[in-house]
């Protein structure tokens, strides 16, 4: 059941207690609601530590990410570190872990237009090659 709210009541996100439940903003913010309902969500960040070209290094990523890096890796029959050795050489002006996750993202985009497109029986080599690291669009 949703609180009521008072006329002209507005209160910034804080901790939630049942006697100001009814001073809360409509409609409320989700980070209102998650406190509400005491959901919260935490990101686990892991640091591990990974041989790049031959210098030891450690990346901060969320686990996800992590599974995702190995599953690229093995799909393009390459270790992690070779796979990060890659996304290292090519990234520019961004931290190494910001590099691994915008890689990540657009490898996943690669994979979900290939799908779209093998749906609707269409193929466009530029569109559909897998992004590469080290030289774009295969």
């Amino acid at each position: 059941m949703l609180p009521k709210i008072r006329a002209g009541a507005v209160k910034k996100c804080g901790t939630v207690s049942r006697s100001e439940r009814s001073d809360w903003e409509w409609p409320p913010s989700p980070t209102v609601v998650a406190r509400m309902l005491g959901v919260f969500m935490k990101s686990t960040i892991t640091k591990r530590s990974v041989v790049i070209g031959g210098h030891k290094t450690s990346v901060s990523l969320e686990d996800p990410f992590w599974s995702a890096v190995r599953e690229i890796a093995g799909a393009q029959e390459m270790s992690v570190s070779s796979l990060l050795r890659q996304i290292d050489l090519a990234r520019h002006n961004s931290n190494l872990s910001s590099a691994i996750r915008v890689f990540v993202l657009e490898n996943l985009r690669t994979h979900t237009q290939q799908s779209a497109m093998a749906h609707n029986g269409t193929t466009n080599r530029h569109d559909s090659a897998p992004w590469r690291p080290d030289l774009g669009p295969a």
